[in-house]
């Protein structure tokens, strides 16, 4: 008889080998941020999402648990690659007013992504409002959105756009406000967004004007209460 010697891999009989674990984690991850940004978080079953990455539902249980774990993984990663977009684009300009382009296009170049992000993050914050489970995630967006925005504020102050003189939260607060409205817009309202965001960019100059301008504001304040 002749005798052979095997090697043990270390490996269990049918388990999957790392490399393939990895390919079906990312096709998951891939079809979760399909499903989850067109259907939402209720209508993206573990069924339909496991059908999309072309595995069986119980794929998507061994590799991440549950369906809330895996939107939060699909939600940080698209999170965190749309804002490092935004900081690597948007903070390396001199200027708030041309940081703010990045936002705030002119009409003819308004960008949208194709890759299906702006609608995942929006479904995404609408889910974060509407099921209890899934607000302790709201945080990461928040503070992902300040560290934007702060940015803005400083490059404002460094170039003298701003006065020394303003308060960094309130000017901070104001451009989140703006440039998030804006975004909202173009999602909500695409075929009036180029309209409104041609009227933002008229005003943009004069509102900056009374940022870099104290006495702008207070004089403005003063004809409010007198009128």
């Amino acid at each position: 008889m002749n005798s052979r010697s095997f090697q043990h891999s270390g490996r269990r009989p049918g388990r999957p080998r790392a490399g393939e674990a990895d390919d079906v984690r990312g096709k998951l991850k891939e079809s979760a941020h399909r499903c989850f940004g067109v259907y939402g978080y209720e209508g993206a079953s573990v069924a339909r999402i496991a059908k999309g990455a072309g595995v069986a539902p119980t794929a998507l249980y061994h590799h991440f648990g549950t369906k809330e774990s895996l939107w939060e993984e699909t939600f940080l990663d698209s999170l965190n690659s749309a804002y490092s977009r935004i900081e690597e684009l948007m903070l390396s300009r001199s200027t708030l007013i041309d940081a703010l382009d990045y936002f705030l296009p002119q009409p003819s170049h308004v960008a949208v992504p194709t890759d299906g992000s702006r609608e995942f993050l929006i479904r995404c914050a609408a889910d974060m409002r509407a099921f209890p489970e899934l607000a302790k995630y709201r945080h990461h967006r928040s503070n992902a959105q300040l560290r934007v925005f702060r940015g803005l504020t400083d490059i404002g102050y460094r170039s003298g756009e701003i006065h020394p003189s303003r308060d960094p939260e309130s000017v901070t607060e104001l451009l989140r406000t703006i440039v998030m409205g804006v975004l909202w817009e173009r999602y909500t309202h695409p075929d009036q967004a180029t309209e409104r965001i041609a009227t933002i960019n008229n005003i943009l100059p004069e509102f900056l004007e009374v940022l870099a301008q104290p006495e702008r504001a207070t004089a403005v304040r003063r004809r409010r209460r007198a009128g």
